[in-house]
């Protein structure tokens, strides 16, 4: 994968991750969803256990059968279906406060995840 690529979903994923509650406006290139607080998409959590489960490679329908359902989908560059489609996924977390996983998808497969606090 491009080192641009991995550079820009880094930053995307920073930038998401600092939002004060300001209205954000999506560029082109990335669009952000603020219906619900980042990461409690239908009140979904997921646990230390279940992150463990989740590799590089796999796809984000095979993470929603572990974790249980869908995550926030904080940004996307790009539209489904191209190439290079890249996008950040992020699920509030079983443990204390700011507890939190996210994941950095290239074509709909998994690139990299972190976590935060997670138990």
């Amino acid at each position: 994968m491009p080192i641009a690529i991995v550079a820009l979903l880094m930053v995307l994923l920073t930038a998401c991750g600092s939002s004060k509650g300001e209205d954000a406006k999506p560029s082109a290139s990335a669009s952000v969803q603020a219906s619900q607080p980042a990461g409690d998409k239908d009140g979904v959590t997921i646990t230390k256990e279940e992150y463990g489960k989740i590799e590089s490679g796999m796809t984000y329908k095979e993470i929603i059968e572990i974790v249980g359902g869908e995550g926030d989908v904080l940004s996307e560059a790009g539209k489904k279906g191209d190439k290079n489609y890249a996008s950040v996924v992020m699920y509030k977390g079983k443990g204390g406060v700011g507890a939190s996983a996210s994941f950095v998808f290239l074509n709909d497969e998994l690139q990299t995840k972190s976590q935060l606090g997670l138990e």
